[in-house]
């Protein structure tokens, strides 16, 4: 009898796991009010060293956002350059265009350096991704996204010109901006992320890096609106050099109802070796005097942001 009275105990443990997971991770999109509209969007970068040594890991990586498309409602996969570490690698290339296919979820890519030999010859990168213009303006649901590859130093000015004109003639009121080498660890910002800041940005932003090996969020505030700058950059692994055969990215969440995004969250993604879920951080809500300006997300003291267990995270709490 104690033998089926502790199963029983266990069963419904893991209802209960089940019905906080739901609730902690905000996707039960089938109980959304008239109106409003849950989905994310998964932030790689830098996935270099899968093309080159670990291609079975390239794969997993997609295969595995492909698993978990309806349950986190993906909309798109954005990498942020450094899609191979040898621009001129048929292999390496091949391991990326076989990687992606493992997937149905939209990928919008931007070059890194290492795609075309420091932005000297995008031959390859043009051929495997089929981008071919300096810069890309699209939209992704309810933002606008901007595409901006690898540069030595910035971009010409006519370029900003015209990708300012177009955000201003969009509904969309908050938009990505993703680039390869926007700042360094410390938060400096190149010169092509400080023109970025001064000719383009003009209403609530969200912009996507890599390049360094590092993993934050920071949240500044430019004209009384919300910039939200962040690098997702696992290629070394997680704390320093510990095994390169690693996938991580950056999960964003995201509330929007009619149209206006009213909520945006982020969490680090462990795909492999581990399969985690960080802490949801709140990085932009509308009402932005609930999050303090120049606020650092994840680990400040450190290249990457311990994960939290979510498995060991929900049963502890189940059990106090």
């Amino acid at each position: 009898m104690r033998t089926i009275g502790v199963f029983v105990f266990l069963i419904i443990a893991f209802m209960q796991f089940q019905v906080y997971a739901d609730e902690q991770h905000g996707f039960d999109i089938l109980n959304e009010s008239e109106g409003t509209h849950t989905y994310s969007i998964v932030h790689l970068s830098d996935t270099q060293n899968l093309a080159t040594k670990y291609p079975g890991t390239y794969n997993y990586t997609f295969q595995y956002l492909e698993s978990n498309k309806e349950k986190y409602n993906i909309s798109a996969i954005i990498i942020t350059g450094d899609l191979v570490n040898t621009y001129d690698s048929k292999k390496e290339w091949e391991a990326y265009a076989n990687a992606i296919n493992k997937t149905s979820i939209p990928i919008y890519v931007t070059a890194g350096n290492h795609d075309t030999n420091y932005g000297k010859d995008d031959r390859y990168y043009s051929t495997y991704t089929g981008n071919t213009d300096r810069y890309s303006i699209t939209s992704i649901n309810d933002f606008n996204l901007v595409t901006i590859p690898y540069v030595k130093k910035s971009i010409p000015s006519n370029d900003f010109m015209n990708i300012k004109n177009a955000l201003n003639k969009s509904p969309h009121s908050m938009t990505i901006i993703a680039t390869h080498y926007y700042m360094d660890k410390d938060g400096i910002l190149s010169q092509l992320g400080k023109d970025i800041g001064e000719k383009i940005v003009q209403g609530p932003t969200i912009i996507m890096a890599g390049h360094k090996s590092a993993h934050f969020i920071k949240n500044n505030t430019n004209d009384s609106f919300p910039v939200i700058q962040e690098i997702t950059d696992f290629q070394n692994g997680v704390n320093g050099p510990t095994g390169k055969d690693y996938s991580a990215g950056t999960l964003y969440t995201i509330q929007s109802r009619n149209g206006t995004i009213s909520h945006v969250s982020a969490r680090t993604i462990t795909i492999y070796p581990e399969q985690n879920l960080g802490p949801d951080q709140i990085i932009y809500s509308s009402d932005m005097s609930q999050i303090k300006p120049g606020t650092n997300f994840f680990n400040e003291s450190s290249d990457y942001p311990k994960t939290e267990n979510i498995f060991d995270s929900l049963f502890n709490r189940i059990q106090d």
